[in-house]
């Protein structure tokens, strides 16, 4: 798939899949993700060293993407949905790929996709909710953001959103 680098750079929200850190704030620093695996079906049977490269070659997409290497981050996301078709965090990182270079639907389907992989995911939602709103979809964000609240009470970032939300409208 080419995806093209729009060159215009990623704001900071679009880099980071914050929501689900100890201390509460997110950081930006998508490298802390955490690793997804067993209950959510981000990974299926096979040996260790299977799912080690699997995460690994996550994690490399994850880097190409935050040096906005668009069409290499979503080439990698691909191949790793290929070999493992439930693992949350691709799912997550091409959603951000897509919507990143304007390809909003697809975006929203990929990201939807990470979250019925791993539904406890509190990031998952959360930047589900995100991109919502970004898109004026108002009332999925909403529920995306009451999910996170739900998954981890008092999370601020979900708090902050809604209390926008009460007072816009």
């Amino acid at each position: 798939m080419a995806i093209g680098d729009t060159g215009s750079g990623a704001s900071d929200w679009r880099k980071g899949d914050g929501g689900n850190r100890s201390g509460g704030e997110a950081s930006g620093a998508e490298a802390e993700l955490p690793r997804r695996g067993g209950a959510g079906g981000n990974r299926s049977g096979g040996e260790a060293a299977g799912v080690d490269n699997i995460e690994q070659r996550c994690d490399r997409a994850i880097e190409l993407k935050n040096q906005g290497q668009y069409e290499e981050a979503a080439a990698e996301f691909q191949q790793i949905l290929t070999d493992c078709p439930g693992h949350a965090r691709a799912h997550l990182g091409l959603g951000l790929v897509l919507c990143f270079v304007g390809r909003f639907e697809e975006s929203l389907e990929e990201l939807k996709r990470a979250v019925e992989c791993d539904a406890n995911w509190v990031d998952g939602h959360l930047n589900l909710a995100k991109t919502y709103a970004m898109l004026g979809m108002y009332d999925e964000a909403r529920v995306e953001f009451n999910r996170v609240l739900e998954l981890h009470p008092g999370h601020p970032e979900a708090t902050k959103q809604l209390k926008y939300f009460e007072g816009a409208g």
